[in-house]
């Protein structure tokens, strides 16, 4: 549930739309437009802004993820 309401509301404040996500086991393909392409990267970001404090909470560590 985490990315899906992650990546609603991402969608919503960047104006993106959405056509279609996999989640794998590992990773996640997007299927993404927007009338400003750097809305794009900023959905991207948005999302790991969040993930890394949901990550850090669940598995009880710290820090960044990715160095």
């Amino acid at each position: 549930m985490f990315l899906n309401n992650t990546l609603k509301e991402a969608a919503e404040k960047y104006q993106v739309d959405i056509h279609a996500y996999v989640l794998m086991d590992n990773y996640v393909h997007l299927l993404l437009s927007a009338k400003e392409p750097s809305h794009i990267s900023k959905v991207i970001q948005h999302i790991g802004r969040k993930y890394v404090p949901y990550f850090n909470h669940k598995y009880e560590k710290s820090g960044t993820l990715w160095e």
